[in-house]
């Protein structure tokens, strides 16, 4: 799964604790999401990083495509595991973070936490999705939710068009 770069590390859905990319607000809005819908879901994710810009070729790498390697090469390959590194840590900084993955009996949410749902909301939810299936993260299908306090009227009825679901608290 090249665009998974954090892999699905799933945990008990159960409060306190460390959300990574939340918000405090978003958390207060998860932590009541998790009190009422806990036994509905079999874990959670957290952290998942997709996609993201793919690291270009090391210097290493083209290093070792070259006959007769330099001095300057030779360096440059003692110093592929810094390089490695980088360039993960490069991907990893361009990804999508996903707030949540949810666990279900037959399929996986990924979930945006907001306190007030709006339009972004709603793009965020649907590109979570759409990435995760672009890089088939899952054998299970995969489905966008919002889970949140308040909700626009219209961006409610734009969610029930799309297949989002949304989840006030």
């Amino acid at each position: 799964m090249p665009g998974l770069v954090t892999g699905l590390d799933f945990v008990p859905l159960v409060r306190g604790g460390y959300y990574r990319h939340m918000a405090k607000r978003d958390v207060e809005v998860w932590e009541r999401f998790i009190e009422r819908q806990r036994l509905a879901w079999l874990g959670v994710a957290y952290d998942v990083a997709l996609g993201g810009v793919p690291a270009v070729p090391m210097a290493a790498e083209l290093a070792a495509a070259r006959p007769g390697a330099s001095a300057l090469d030779e360096a440059a390959a003692a110093n592929a595991e810094a390089e490695r590194a980088l360039t993960e840590g490069w991907q990893y900084s361009t990804a999508i973070k996903v707030d949540a993955v949810l666990m279900g009996a037959d399929r996986l949410m990924l979930v945006e936490v907001r306190p007030w749902a709006h339009a972004g909301t709603l793009g965020n939810a649907l590109c979570y999705t759409l990435v995760a299936q672009r890089e088939r993260i899952s054998d299970l299908p995969l489905a966008p939710m919002i889970v949140c306090e308040g909700i626009q009227r219209d961006i409610r009825w734009v969610a029930s068009q799309l297949g989002v679901q949304v989840v006030e608290v």
